[in-house]
């Protein structure tokens, strides 16, 4: 390549030097047989062309010189383009090698999800649907093509536009990359009221894209029903052998001074009809003075011990006095000691006759 444009160079000199001698020459033949020119002008004349040739003579190394500095700057050049390109090929390789494993990597998650026994749901950061599993389609009764692409709040006619759901991907979500056992409940139009329980994950597959969001979602309807079943078959079981035994119920928390208490409890104390307050104080009021300091006892020992057990003789609004057995368990706030909060629960008091 170098050869080739000094070549060029030389070859444009040569054609511009040869046809300034031809026109020189024309011209001097024009006009020569007519004019006759002195000696000293001739002499003259020759020192001029002389002058001219050597200036054309430089003129031509020159540009000689430039061509090859113009070849050399092609050459490095080429040679920079070659090195650039041999790099920037294992680079593309790289990324493709690399676009490639991810593809895989996704397909492969896909399959697994596909198998997840759970409704499993993979979002876009712009929480479009990417990919949804069998069991999605199966429990919302809805097909891939009417769910793939779409905004989620917009599948099966805006079914999922659930304002919890919302709070979620929206607000909770971005804060944390991992969010478990968020329930929500909604009345979907073809199921009917669902609750359902939601674990969301933020999954990011590169510094330079946006995450996915990975939702599984568990019906709990039946499991929440069920256990909603047996909380209220243990109270009404509970409420049975509570009367059955004539047993009183009393939760007393000492820092406020109000209490929880079952009927019977107030019978015990000679009322047809719950009280509408009742407290320590009261409690001790009706309290025999003579019995009051072992019960006070009972008390301060149970914020030690977490037990509590004591008999005393307490006195009925008609004046009549009946002995109480009382027993159960003295339990503190989670965030402080005992002994400085305390609530003697699952109080029991029942009169031993008359």
């Amino acid at each position: 390549m170098h050869g080739s444009i000094e070549d060029a160079a030389l070859a444009v000199a040569k054609f511009w030097s040869k046809a300034m001698t031809t026109k020189k020459a024309r011209d001097t033949k024009a006009s020569g047989t007519r004019v006759q020119v002195p000696r000293k002008d001739l002499a003259e004349l020759a020192a001029v062309s002389h002058d001219t040739a050597e200036r054309e003579q430089a003129g031509r190394k020159e540009l000689e010189k430039r061509c090859r500095h113009l070849g050399k700057v092609v050459e490095e050049s080429a040679a920079t383009i070659r090195i650039l390109r041999g790099q920037l090929k294992p680079e593309r390789n790289e990324r493709k090698w690399a676009e490639r494993d991810i593809r895989a990597a996704l397909k492969y998650a896909e399959n697994i999800i596909a198998t997840v026994p759970r409704p499993f749901l993979i979002l876009s950061a712009g929480l479009r649907v990417i990919s949804a599993n069998r069991s999605f389609y199966r429990d919302f009764k809805v097909t891939p093509e009417e769910t793939a692409g779409q905004f989620i709040y917009d599948l099966g006619n805006r079914q999922w536009d659930i304002p919890e759901l919302r709070d979620l991907l929206e607000h909770i979500l971005p804060e944390h990359t991992t969010v478990e056992g968020f329930e929500i409940t909604h009345d979907f139009p073809d199921l009917g009221r669902r609750v359902m329980v939601l674990n969301a994950r933020r999954v990011y597959r590169s510094h330079d894209e946006p995450p996915l969001i990975l939702l599984v979602m568990e019906d709990a309807t039946q499991r929440k029903k069920a256990q909603e079943e047996l909380e209220e078959n243990t109270t009404r079981r509970l409420d049975i052998a509570v009367e059955a035994s004539q047993i009183g119920i009393w939760e007393l928390d000492l820092i406020s001074d109000t209490s929880i208490r079952n009927l019977r409890h107030d019978q015990i104390f000679g009322y047809e009809k719950v009280l509408a307050e009742w407290g320590a104080n009261t409690f001790f009021e009706h309290i025999i003075p003579e019995d009051r300091p072992s019960v006070k006892a009972a008390f301060d020992g149970a914020m030690k011990t977490g037990k509590l057990f004591f008999e005393c003789r307490i006195i009925w609004p008609d004046k009549s006095i009946h002995w109480i057995t009382a027993s159960g368990k003295a339990f503190g706030d989670s965030t402080e000691p005992v002994a400085q909060r305390l609530h003697p629960s699952g109080l029991m008091m029942t009169p031993p006759g008359s």
